[in-house]
């Protein structure tokens, strides 16, 4: 009889749909007076939109590809669209890592039946542990490809519903355009105005998506997001970052893969200002057959030259 409800509850979990990655589990922070409509969208009160990115950029132009997303289906200016660091939560997931983890699985495909069942059962596994949001194997875009457009939809539908509301009007009547709601009688609202009655209505799970033919932004060459500020010097980088008390390590690795410290010698190293000198031996997981990274040698400092 366990067994049974056991595999009752593991068919209805593989069988059942997969769980929206619009809702956060808790609220995203947020600017004073900006207004949250699902865990990926913030609308201002001027009316600038704010996309939380769980991508890191790394120069592959990821905030500005998946920014178009949602300022295609919100309907919004390009200009008006900026974007902030998401926090840790699961919908931010790297769910198309599911693809890689079964390719390595099968990097032959010839479990082509079993695949695409193995695919799905880790999307669902990926969904439910905290802290994959991962970049990386140019997964950024087949990832966040239908959530980002969801979330933009999403918001849109609820900015149509909060003006058709307040105007006694069918929401069917309105149309979106330029960051405006707007109805044919000539009323028009900014999504400025509009968004905390938006947030007071219920975020729709599975919103309707623009068809290819639509696409004003989506295929188009568009300003990169980190152009000018990186151009200008502007830029916030991690070496820019500067703490109290921060320190720098330098390592040297072993030359042969797997290779430990056999021995060195820390005074010279001391002699010219290094804090520490640490042993750090091979570590498992590392590539080739030995199956370990190289150990190396690490000197600490309160300079980078120095280290």
């Amino acid at each position: 009889m366990g067994i049974g409800a056991a595999g009752a509850l593991g068919v209805a979990w593989l069988a059942s749909p997969e769980r929206s990655q619009l809702l956060p589990g808790q609220a995203p922070p947020a600017a004073p007076g900006a207004t949250h409509l699902n865990g990926w969208v913030t609308i201002g009160p001027d009316g600038d939109v704010t996309v939380a990115m769980s991508k890191m950029e790394m120069g592959q132009g990821i905030h500005t590809g998946l920014a178009m997303l949602v300022a295609e289906e919100l309907e919004v200016p390009w200009e008006r669209i900026q974007v902030r660091p998401a926090f840790e939560d699961p919908i931010y997931n790297n769910l198309a890592m599911a693809g890689q983890l079964a390719n390595a699985l099968d990097p032959r495909q010839e479990g082509r039946v079993l695949r695409p069942a193995a695919d799905h059962v880790l999307r669902k596994l990926l969904r439910e542990v905290p802290g994959l949001a991962v970049t990386g194997a140019s997964t950024g875009m087949r990832d966040q490809w239908h959530a980002l457009r969801a979330a933009g939809a999403s918001a849109r539908l609820m900015l149509v519903q909060a003006a058709a509301a307040q105007w006694g009007v069918p929401a069917s009547a309105c149309r979106t355009e330029a960051g405006e709601v707007v109805h044919p009688s000539g009323q028009r609202l900014g999504y400025g105005a509009l968004a905390e009655a938006a947030a007071r209505r219920p975020v729709p799970r599975d919103p309707p998506l623009k068809p290819p033919q639509a696409f004003k932004l989506i295929g188009r060459p568009l300003p990169r997001l980190d152009a000018a500020a990186k151009s200008s010097g502007r830029a916030v980088y991690g070496l820019d970052v500067r703490p109290p008390g921060l320190l720098y390590a330098a390592v040297r690795m072993a030359p042969v893969l797997g290779g430990r410290v056999k021995a060195f010698d820390a005074r010279q190293a001391r002699a010219l200002g290094a804090l520490a000198v640490v042993v750090l031996p091979p570590q498992p997981g590392g590539l080739g057959s030995v199956g370990h990274s190289s150990g190396a040698v690490a000197v600490v400092a309160d300079k980078p030259h120095r280290a």
